[in-house]
């Protein structure tokens, strides 16, 4: 687990020409994507081209393909991740993968890495090696570096002659607290950052001791370095100390960018000051140059002190007299329907006024009841009046009924679309979550059929695709946010330790890259817990701003605050902003 250009591939390559110089036997070179496994064999080719030793030992140029590597009589084939086939069928001895972290994932067939585990089923002694740089907080790498020794380079100091390793920022504590780490590069306060320009010139290194090591240092330091699994250290005399915490089984290494032959002290303080502020910028830099996982800034946050942040005086089941409108979004599941009732306020501020989940009910044989669930959320969420509290809201209604509710139809789509036409008097939505909608928002798409089994949808279904990435987010920075400012996300009075389901469901995913390096997903971190409320939350949010218009300062949501008993909107009529400002 290395950061970039610090020689793991060219180390990769020159370990392949070595053993098949020395000892052949069938291997597999493994890669993110065919272009680059493409590349890194034309650089294997151009290694063994400038050897007079190898050079005898690979074909000619006209005989390369992009099936194998052949060296010495040996086969070493190609492959790369989204290509199973590629992946499968062959068994080797060694087998050498290059920027893992990268790799396409395919859901329905499991980690890509796996496979490759599989092709050295067939040797009793056999190698593996993975090199990449890590990503995130799912780094595969990451992973297999805790899983092994993890060694350290340690290099001794100069002046004193401790040995450490090359690390950029210096402990914040324990017995090297203040120290061990690159300096120079802030002000005498030592939180102010200077300028890179100053940095880059000016930049140096704290010894764990004390003594100050400038950059003429750097060089002999790394030539007399030694790889020390954790556990060990060196001492002051050059003897290695201590018992490794786990055995070699598995061999993991890290280290820095310092720790190459191009990256000063001060290049690296230069790269740390331009990365602040930028979270793409501070992720390059805790990658690519300080070779370690990113903790991202969107990581999941404990759920009982997000509780009490967002837990505010109103009790839940009531309307807060500031609000002007409610929305319902709900998740159905197979036996359960999953249902958030918020109520909205100027910049989009929200009060949770309801949730819960309703279950499916059995016949005296235990089979499920149909429709059971939604015609219960209809009586007793969808058209119940929620009291506000103070006398009215800011324009003097005492109660409020759902302005709209989203009813997800990701799952038994056909049901839900029939119990949706037989309701009248509700503003019902058909809602389905989506990373890839043309709007950074939502849009309305018209369906006819299903198109898993071909059923046609009478009357047809319009369905909102809501862009769940775009929301999510803006959740996340509303909570985060100060209490005290409008477009706050607020839960009612009811403690955390109450609210615990609810609490691990909306806060059981975070964001993070793609294992492909292209874009975001969120994923959950705990499969004990579900994340359905947090879907609902994410409705309940697109469909107010379905309502206003995204219009949410206060002279407008007033003139849209119209009284629900004189509310008869169209059911699931596909034309929201025209039907709710005609109303208007």
């Amino acid at each position: 687990m290395l950061p970039t250009q610090i020689g793991k591939t060219t180390f990769l390559l020159a370990l392949l020409a070595c053993i098949a110089a020395n000892d052949p036997a069938p291997a597999m070179l493994a890669g993110p994507d065919q272009d680059d496994v493409r590349k890194v064999r034309d650089d294997f080719y151009a290694i063994c081209d400038a050897s007079p030793l190898l050079k005898r030992l690979v074909p000619s140029s006209r005989l390369r393909n992009l099936l194998w590597l052949m060296v010495n009589g040996m086969r070493c084939y190609l492959a790369w991740s989204g290509n199973t086939q590629r992946l499968s069928g062959k068994s080797c001895k060694n087998v050498f993968c290059t920027e893992c972290d990268k790799w396409q994932q395919k859901q329905s067939e499991g980690r890509t890495q796996d496979l490759v585990r599989e092709r050295v089923k067939a040797f009793d002694q056999f190698f593996i090696l993975w090199e990449s740089t890590p990503t995130d907080e799912g780094s595969f790498i990451a992973d297999k570096y805790e899983q092994g020794n993890k060694c350290r380079y340690l290099m001794p100091c100069p002046h004193c002659n401790h040995h450490q390793e090359l690390r950029f920022p210096v402990h914040t504590e324990g017995p090297y607290q203040g120290y061990g780490g690159v300096a120079g590069y802030t002000a005498e306060d030592g939180k102010k950052l200077l300028s890179a320009d100053h940095a880059l010139q000016h930049a140096y290194y704290l010894c764990e001791r004390g003594c100050r090591i400038e950059e003429s240092d750097r060089a002999w330091m790394i030539a007399n370095g030694r790889w020390v699994p954790s556990g060990q250290w060196i001492d002051r005399k050059g003897k290695l100390q201590g018992e490794p915490l786990k055995g070699p089984r598995i061999v993991s290494v890290n280290c820095e960018s310092m720790v190459g032959r191009t990256v000063t002290f001060g290049r690296m303080a230069a790269a740390y000051i331009e990365s602040r502020g930028d979270p793409k910028k501070e992720q390059n830099f805790d990658n690519n140059w300080r070779g370690i996982k990113r903790q991202n800034k969107t990581k999941v946050p404990e759920w009982r002190s997000i509780g009490a942040k967002l837990r505010t005086t109103y009790p839940p089941l009531s309307v807060p007299p500031q609000a002007y409108f409610l929305t319902c979004g709900t998740d159905v599941q197979k036996d359960r329907i999953y249902y958030v009732v918020r109520a909205w306020g100027p910049g989009a501020t929200s009060w949770r006024v309801d949730r819960g989940q309703i279950w499916q009910a059995r016949d005296t044989n235990g089979n499920l009841v149909p429709d059971s669930e939604l015609n219960a959320l209809r009586d007793h969420v969808l058209m119940r009046e929620w009291p506000v509290l103070g006398g009215g809201n800011p324009v003097g209604w005492p109660a409020l009924r759902n302005r709209v509710t989203g009813i997800d139809v990701g799952f038994d789509t056909l049901r839900i679309h029939n119990w949706m036409r037989s309701q009248r008097g509700i503003d019902l939505r058909a809602v389905r979550g989506s990373t890839h909608n043309l709007t950074p928002f939502f849009q309305c798409n018209r369906v006819e059929k299903s198109a898993r089994d071909g059923k046609v949808y009478e009357g047809g279904l319009n369905i909102w695709e809501i862009n769940t990435h775009t929301y999510k987010f803006d959740l996340r920075q509303r909570w985060n946010s100060s209490p005290d400012q409008p477009g706050f996300w607020w839960l009612s009075s009811l403690p955390p330790e109450e609210d615990e389901a609810y609490l691990r469901d909306i806060t059981n995913e975070f964001e993070r890259l793609k294992p492909s390096g292209k874009g975001t997903e969120w994923v959950c971190h705990d499969n004990q817990w579900r994340n359905d409320w947090w879907d609902c939350e994410v409705y309940a949010r697109a469909l107010a701003d379905m309502v206003v218009g995204f219009e949410w300062d206060e002279a407008s949501l007033k003139a849209m605050a119209i009284p629900h008993s004189n509310t008869q909107p169209l059911i699931d009529t596909g034309h929201v902003l025209q039907t709710e400002f005609s109303a208007r």
